[in-house]
């Protein structure tokens, strides 16, 4: 097969679960004979898109990356509130004009100049359309453009949150002709919102490639990398540093319960900082760390705590897995929990107070961690194979394509309704 792969940011440096998967996919299909091809901005930083790659064409591990520019940087300053007062009004189920939500997606980027253009000149070269993360400007005006001209599979990375209801998400939605969903709750989630049943989809999932656990030789020396040598035990939160992740909330909330007298571990947060976090005696903040210093410092944590509740799939969860440490994930958020649970390796916690009991628990009871570590291990090792996922993921692709190659019309073209970009 001949595939368009088409994401907001490409490359195999970051930390995001939704250009991850897309990099993983793109290269080991091209690792089972497919031509694939990428179609992405050239910005390298989450929210703000600032410039990191050169426009253009590359070769990236034999996918060939075709990058546009991004019209502008979000203006945070500006954005922000803009952004409160449309996710306000959908939280609060009143109506957001669609100028306005328009406006939003536009805003939130990445506009990508000059996609239209591209999408008219190469469209002929490829079989089906791979359209990464619904949430962004690129997701809606790729499906406009390529509707009905070609077979649409979308990958949304839907998260149960407000902007999901906008209905300016509406006409992508519709101009997909089949659905790849990374988790059975995401599947559940954009069921419930599109009621897709007519439409080809399976829940394909994310493999792992999982590192050797990591030494006591590593673990001792990424203790003194990061000014640890002298604590024991602390708690790991890694991910993008963010909001909306709700890290801000656990790390304000863990200076609280220090205040309160509450006996917790140092919480050591390790990722992307996209909104700044200061350090203090209860919380080290670390920023991105080198993949291998990243590992020994899962491995030598008594606990990954993951307090995000927008998730789609939590590859971190996986890599702490693999490491034999457990994890501890947000209940508000059902993928993490649904993570935990199939994998027994974490329990979700409900409140504060749970989680630190948990974290207690954790602290004093080493058969216990070590229990759900090797629940997780196991889970890693037997259920997230790639060439299962790879399997999965060929077939429907193969579905939507040997469908328009039988004449009938991709979904998509056939909606009443008008699927353009805003």
């Amino acid at each position: 097969m001949r595939v368009l792969a088409v994401i907001q940011r490409y490359g195999r440096g970051f930390i995001g679960g939704a250009e991850r998967s897309c990099a993983e996919l793109s290269e080991r299909l091209v690792g089972r004979g497919h031509t694939v091809e990428v179609l992405t901005s050239h910005a390298s930083t989450y929210g703000d898109w600032q410039v990191g790659f050169a426009t253009g064409l590359s070769v990236e591990n034999g996918v060939t990356v075709h990058r546009l520019p991004v019209e502008t940087r979000m203006d945070r300053a500006t954005f922000e509130p803009f952004n409160q007062r449309v996710i306000g009004a959908a939280l609060q189920g009143r109506h957001v004009p669609m100028l306005a939500q328009c406006e939003w997606l536009q805003m939130l980027g990445p506009v990508m100049l000059g996609l239209d253009a591209w999408v008219d000149d190469n469209i002929d070269r490829f079989d089906v359309i791979c359209v990464h993360t619904l949430g962004y400007w690129h997701a809606s005006a790729t499906i406009g453009a390529v509707v009905g001209r070609r077979p649409v599979v979308l990958h949304p990375l839907a998260h149960d949150e407000p902007n999901l209801t906008l209905p300016v998400f509406d006409n992508a939605l519709l101009g997909a002709d089949a659905f790849a969903f990374l988790t059975p709750e995401e599947r559940l989630l954009v069921e419930g919102r599109t009621r897709p049943s007519r439409r080809p989809s399976a829940v394909i999932g994310l493999g792992v490639d999982p590192d050797a656990p990591a030494s006591t030789a590593a673990r001792v020396a990424v203790r003194g990398r990061l000014g640890l040598a002298d604590v024991d035990p602390f708690v790991l939160c890694a991910g993008r540093v963010d909001r909306d992740k709700g890290v801000h909330a656990l790390a304000a909330a863990w200076e609280e319960a220090h205040r309160r007298g509450v006996d917790l571990p140092l919480l050591v947060v390790a990722g992307e900082i996209v909104h700044e976090l200061v350090s203090s005696a209860k919380v080290h903040v670390t920023g991105p760390l080198p993949r291998a210093e990243l590992t020994a410092a899962m491995a030598a944590s008594i606990a990954l705590v993951h307090p995000s509740v927008f998730e789609s799939f939590a590859i971190v969860l996986t890599e702490a897995w693999a490491q034999g440490t457990p994890t501890l994930v947000n209940a508000a958020c059902d993928v993490l929990a649904g993570q935990c649970r199939r994998s027994g390796g974490g329990l979700a916690w409900h409140n504060l107070a749970e989680l630190h009991e948990q974290i207690t628990a954790l602290r004093s009871s080493p058969p216990l961690r070590a229990t759900l570590g090797a629940r997780g291990q196991r889970y890693v090792q037997e259920a997230l194979r790639w060439d299962d996922v790879l399997d999965r993921y060929e077939t429907l692709l193969a579905s939507v394509v040997h469908d328009e190659l039988r004449g009938r019309m991709p979904l998509g073209a056939a909606s009443d309704t008008k699927v353009r970009a805003c």
